[in-house]
């Protein structure tokens, strides 16, 4: 049978103590919002300084943080001749 873990209940009451927080403080934040149900919703593309989407842009930010340059090094190298022979 596994080994029950333990939670400190101290810890475990900060935890929920600061999740309860965020909750209150998101309530709030959504609460403070105003919405206009006649305007036109507005869709933008962060990505682009104009906020046009573009699949160019998209692919860009796809790879965005990776190298671009792999840099791969041999394991192993052979230093003879090779070895076929050729009949006729």
């Amino acid at each position: 049978m596994p080994e029950k873990t333990t939670i400190e209940s101290g810890t475990y009451c900060q935890f929920r103590h600061q999740q309860t927080q965020e909750s209150v403080l998101l309530w709030e934040a959504i609460g403070r919002t105003q919405s206009d149900l006649e305007a036109e919703d507005q869709i933008s593309w962060r990505w682009t300084s104009d906020g046009v989407y573009m699949t160019h842009s998209a692919s860009l930010i796809q790879f965005m943080g990776h190298s671009n340059e792999l840099k791969i090094s041999p394991i192993w190298c052979t230093r003879g001749e090779p070895k076929c022979c050729f009949f006729r």
